[in-house]
């Protein structure tokens, strides 16, 4: 690839906004300058370009006298040899700022224009000699001059040429006069080939025409040139031997690129995109924060993704010939965008006329003056390796081990590895006739690499693996040569070393884990034996189980096994769906003729899992008088065959409360139960609703929900008095009574004599105990104000305790369709009434009751799991609930 400021491929997005100071800096790492040339009056003018090793290489200019627009330099050439600045000089007169582009072979290739003999010159450089030739010689005293020149696949130079002279003469002819030249030059063996592009005349007293010139190469080597005349940018290519020109728009100071299809690409002064499409040329401006007409262009290209982009300066500083910006654009594919990379600081004296350069790594360099001598600076890449020498694990002839090698680029700039090389050690041997031979031991080897040939960004890493085969109990020694574009350790070298040793030899017991059936939830765990009944140490690698549910505990992976000694393996089933599990352990090792070895693993897991009941001692808690409460009991129960958890009661509705709690946070084994009191307790008369929530770790009901409603029931007495009527008792109840007193006077109650014994009163509150026989009962309540007494009578119903029936446990009712099961049911109600049995409103259509037993008749459509409620009813209010689940199967004479 030819390199200068034109035709770079570019790795988009690598620079972030960087200030300048001292030195060069980012928020992580310091960018330094350094001097390239020792001598004052250096770089007025410079250009750099970067061989295909990333080495910089700077044409230059060092002045040698001082007289306006008739000034001598010397031109010089630098580049860096690996470790330090050479510095040539090479011509001697009234020069112009050289382009510079790298061949194929890494040689320079100048073009300079000498003013004082009126000649375009073409050098290069061969064998650490220059040579330099005459390309076109001129005869007028030209005001503008401008060039540019690229090179083919066989590194022969193209040139295009433009001259501009404008005199103004008053005395003798009273008009400006112009001649315009346009010139493209090739070189073909010895011999210079020049085509006119452009020649015009202007009329008298009009401004400069020729403003800049570029040419591109299509892959055919054909010339493809782009240059400003009379402000218009032209575009000019050569088909055959005959040159086709266009007009594409207006502007100046043109640079053209060609993408795939060989469609021109131009960028124009102020950033003007121009380009040609299938309905003639069309053009924008691309984006930019600073002055777009004092930008100035350094490269512009398109990448290998078809994406243009170009790298500009822009905040020009005239009183100090300086740029202060570096800026990006680049297409994304969605628009254009502008980043600025680099910022110099306010110094006027830190850097000044600059160039810059991209390498393949997209790297930037840049050269520029700095305190009157010319500088270079560039973002460097630095390389790190982890380890920085490998001493792989012993191991036996005809085996081996491996090692990985972390690369991090810990410098600024992309960092590239040219190249990776293995050396292994030399063995010499003296035959017979021959003498002495040498022959190298392969014992190291690179069997993967992600690093070579690609680019690391800084911060980025890489990896690759070398491997250790031993072919005799001996030790060796080699290295691992990374060659890459660290400027300051391009050859990076890893030692490498390793022994071979007596082999080891695996056994291992049992060969196989059968888990057997496992709960679901919980896990089992079995161990395995590893021994080494060989010679050598048994070098273990990284285990691995291989299965859903097992896994490895107390993992002995990367571990050693001395001879004659052993290990133990921890291995841990753990299933979590009820369904039959397979895997295996892969155990990796040093043994040659057992690596891997393998334990196939087998297991069962099994629902085993607590299943709620809840038996309500009530539900509704009928009327209860305002201000007083009433409690029901709720016992909880475990009809499952595992444990059941339960984690927590919830309780909603604002007249509902939880009171007594023995069931949250507790395990119920199969079988057993535990007992939570719920109380109402209604503040207002009106009906309310709530609901008691159990979470549990039943896997089909974890949140189970009881209804709750209540009506609360006023009681009144007014002027003063008291109500005549009373509760029906089932429960220790209590009644709020109230009053009032004409006189606006505090009232209090008293009870009259003929009130019976589980009567009494508290304040406001009649208190009617649980143990009150069945019986209705007529008592007084006295309301007491201002000296004024008034009673009422109060009629009390208790129709004593009355317990709910309970139904006993219904086993799992497996039936096939087409078929009836019949199941007795058994209750037993504590207070001897007689019982009404029956279902559900969500039981299947074929379950049904008869008489005293329970009748199953499915037909094809039922064919599943159903679950609903048998119901008992002693016709006072108590009520027993058993949960039923049948399953349905289809009958094999269906």
């Amino acid at each position: 690839m030819k390199k200068g400021f034109i035709g770079i491929l570019l790795i988009p997005f690598l620079f972030a906004a960087m200030f300048f100071g001292t030195g060069i800096s980012d928020a992580e790492t310091t960018w330094n300058m350094e001097i390239v040339d020792q001598s004052d009056n250096t770089n007025r003018g410079s250009a750099i370009a970067v061989d295909d090793n990333d080495r910089p290489h700077i044409i230059y200019n060092k002045l040698v006298s001082y007289s306006y627009n008739n000034s001598t330099y010397t031109v010089r050439y630098a580049y860096w040899s690996g470790s330090t600045w050479v510095v040539e000089d090479l011509l001697t007169g009234k020069f112009t700022t050289s382009k510079l582009i790298m061949d194929s072979s890494g040689n320079p290739h100048i073009v300079l224009v000498d003013r004082f003999n009126k000649e375009f010159v073409y050098g290069f450089r061969t064998n650490n000699s220059w040579t330099f030739e005459t390309i076109y010689s001129y005869s007028m005293n030209p005001t503008t001059i401008n060039f540019d020149f690229t090179l083919d696949i066989n590194d022969q130079p193209h040139i295009v040429l433009q001259l501009e002279n404008y005199n103004i003469d008053i005395a003798s002819e009273g008009y400006t006069k112009y001649a315009t030249k346009n010139r493209y030059a090739t070189k073909s063996a010895t011999n210079w080939s020049l085509n006119t592009l452009d020649a015009i005349s202007k009329p008298p007293n009009t401004a400069a025409v020729l403003k800049g010139v570029s040419i591109v190469l299509d892959s055919n080597s054909n010339p493809h040139v782009s240059y400003s005349v009379n402000n218009s940018i032209k575009y000019a290519n050569k088909q055959g031997n005959t040159w086709v020109e266009e007009t594409a728009t207006g502007g100046r100071e043109p640079q053209i690129v060609l993408d795939s299809n060989n469609v021109p690409h131009i960028l124009a002064l102020g950033l003007k995109y121009i380009t040609k499409t299938s309905t003639g040329w069309s053009s924008f401006y691309l984006p930019t924060s600073d002055d777009r007409n004092h930008a100035e262009v350094k490269s512009w290209n398109i990448d290998s993704m078809g994406k243009l982009y170009c790298y500009y300066f822009s905040d020009y500083d005239s009183q100090n010939f300086r740029y202060k910006k570096i800026n990006y654009n680049y297409n994304t594919g969605a628009g254009w965008t502008n980043e600025t990379l680099l910022e110099w600081d306010e110094n006027p004296g830190m850097f000044k006329y600059q160039d810059l350069v991209i390498d393949n790594n997209g790297n930037m360099h840049i050269s520029g003056e700095s305190q009157n001598k010319l500088h270079y600076m560039a973002a460097q890449p630095e390389v790190e390796a982890i380890p920085g020498s490998v001493d792989f694990d012993d191991t036996s002839p005809g085996n081996y081990v491996e090692q990985d090698v972390t690369i991090t680029n810990t410098g600024n700039g992309n960092f590239n590895i040219n190249s990776i090389t293995v050396q292994n050690p030399i063995e010499t041997d003296f035959i017979f006739g021959e003498g002495m031979i040498t022959n190298e031991i392969e014992v190291f080897t690179l069997t993967a690499d992600n690093v070579s040939g690609r680019i690391l960004a800084p911060g980025e890493t890489g990896t690759v693996t070398a491997r250790f085969t031993p072919e005799a109990l001996n030790t060796y020694n080699g290295s691992l040569i990374m060659n890459s574009n660290d400027r300051d350790n391009g050859r990076l070298i890893i030692s490498l070393s390793g022994a071979g040793v007596e082999p080891p030899e695996i056994d291992f017991a049992p060969t196989a884990l059968d888990f057997g059936n496992v709960a679901l939830g919980s896990s089992l765990e079995k161990q395995v034996t590893i021994s080494n009944q060989g010679a050598g140490p048994l070098d273990l690698g990284e285990l691995g189980a291989t299965g859903e549910s097992f896994s490895l505990v107390g993992d002995i992976s990367n571990t050693t096994v001395e001879p004659q000694s052993s290990t133990s393996l921890t291995v841990r089933f753990a299933p979590v769906t009820e369904k039959a599990y397979s895997g295996s352990i892969t155990i990796p090792s040093n043994d040659s003729d057992e690596n891997p070895v393998t334990i196939n693993l087998d297991g069962s897991g099994v629902i085993i899992a607590g299943e709620i009941y809840v038996i309500s001692g009530v539900q509704d808690f009928g009327d209860v008088y305002v201000n007083s409460s009433d409690d029901a009991q709720f016992t909880v129960e475990n009809i499952g065959n595992g444990e059941l958890i339960i984690s927590s009661i919830t309780v909603s509705g604002a007249q509902f409360s939880l009171v007594n709690d023995d069931v949250s946070n507790s395990t119920l084994s199969p079988g057993g139960s535990a007992s939570f009191t719920v109380r109402f307790s209604p503040s207002n008369a009106g009906t309310f609703n709530g609901s008691v929530s159990i979470a549990s770790d039943d896997p089909d009901e974890p949140d189970t929900v009881v209804s709750l409603t209540g009506r609360g029931t006023a009681l009144a007495v007014t002027q003063p008095s008291v109500g005549s009527q009373g509760p029906t008792l089932n429960f220790i109840t209590t009644v709020q009574i109230s009053a009032t007193d004409p006189d606006g006077a505090p009232v209090s109650f008293s009870l009259g004599s003929d009130a019976p014994d589980f009567v009494t009163l508290s304040g406001t509150r009649l208190i009617f105990s649980s143990d009150a026989p069945a019986g209705t009962y007529t008592f007084t309540v006295n309301a007491h104000g201002n000296g004024g007494t008034t009673s009422r009578k109060l009629t009390v119903t208790s129709f004593g305790r009355n317990g709910s029936p309970v139904i006993q446990p219904v086993p799992t009712q497996g039936v096939q369709t087409g078929s009836a099961v019949k199941v007795d049911i058994s209750v037993i109600d504590p207070d001897g009434d007689q019982l009404i049995l029956g279902l559900s409103g969500d039981a299947p259509r074929f379950a049904s009751i008869k008489g005293s037993q329970l009748v199953l008749e499915p037909q094809d459509s039922d064919v599943g799991t159903h679950t609903f409620l048998l119901l008992a009813s002693d016709g006072r209010g108590g009520l027993g609930v058993q949960k039923v689940k049948a399953v349905v199967s289809s009958g094999v004479n269906n």
